[in-house]
């Protein structure tokens, strides 16, 4: 199995850690040397949706120490999709409110993050039930 990078390893499992978080059912975690994918059940809530998906770039920001988030871009087409019917003001308005959502949720969980991306670099694959073995 190979290892795979400690950036991508962060992302993922920034995205599930604040998708568990918020509520939502995260069923599998996976990385490859094409990258890597969260899969969850959405929540009702454009903002929470907005924070899960900006959780994986918030995440690398905060292991790199950087204030500037890099922008991940399959993350941004989404996030795109979601808030197109919104005006350019509050599509930035809940961006904004969502990687603070987000920050938020992973300094609280940072030691869960921290496991998640440990077991994820090993493994390359996390299912629903070992992805919840680690968050709980």
């Amino acid at each position: 199995m190979p290892e795979f990078s400690q950036r991508l390893v962060i992302h993922e499992a920034g995205h599930a850690i604040v998708a568990h978080a918020l509520d939502c059912r995260v069923l599998s975690a996976q990385v490859s040397d094409a990258g890597g994918e969260v899969v969850f059940l959405p929540p009702g809530s454009l903002l929470d949706h907005v924070a899960i998906l900006v959780a994986g770039d918030v995440a690398v920001c905060l292991l790199a120490g950087r204030v500037e988030i890099d922008r991940h871009k399959p993350d941004q087409r989404r996030i795109a999709e979601l808030v197109r019917h919104l005006s350019a003001v509050d599509q930035a308005a809940v961006v904004a409110a969502a990687e603070r959502k987000a920050e938020a949720v992973l300094m609280a969980n940072w030691g869960r993050v921290l496991r998640l991306s440990d077991r994820l670099r090993c493994t390359g694959r996390l299912t629903e039930e070992e992805i919840l073995a680690i968050v709980r």
